[in-house]
């Protein structure tokens, strides 16, 4: 099964949040909105902030922000933030050739990493901004299906 760890998980929701926010979001507040822990947020946020995903403001009326719009936010470029260049591959050949002994031999090396590139490519298309306006939609059409 292809999973993304919580880690990316608990960015993205990181994310969202800040993308719903009118203002910079301290770290605390951040992790009361979210239910999550001020260590996982604080790891979350350095590592968006190292990718570009995020900026930090110091001060009394500072926080967390999105450093460029949700709508150029990636879920592809979520993931790379988080997990690392490794997580774009479906396999360890498919993302840096010369790791696996059977390389030399293999018939489906390729096909992995046409099949690796493809899911990037999928998720280079779908932002952030898409994801949450996704599940508005959703979330709309059961309301209006309710109110028939």
């Amino acid at each position: 099964m292809l999973k993304i760890n919580k880690m990316t998980d608990y960015s993205a929701m990181i994310i969202t949040y800040l993308m719903q926010a009118k203002t910079a979001n301290s770290t605390r507040e951040i992790g009361q909105a979210l239910n999550l822990g001020l260590a996982t947020v604080r790891k979350c946020l350095k590592l968006l902030q190292i990718a570009g995903l995020v900026s930090a403001t110091r001060g009394a009326e500072g926080g967390y922000q999105l450093a460029k719009p949700a709508t150029t936010i990636s879920l592809s470029a979520l993931i790379r933030a988080v997990e690392g260049q490794a997580a774009t591959g479906l396999t360890d050949c498919s993302v840096e050739p010369g790791i696996c002994q059977h390389e030399s031999s293999c018939s489906l090396r390729h096909n992995w990493i046409n099949l690796s590139n493809a899911l990037m490519a999928f998720l280079d298309d779908i932002s952030i901004a898409d994801m949450v306006q996704r599940h508005a939609r959703r979330h709309l059409t059961a309301l209006e299906a309710n109110d028939v």
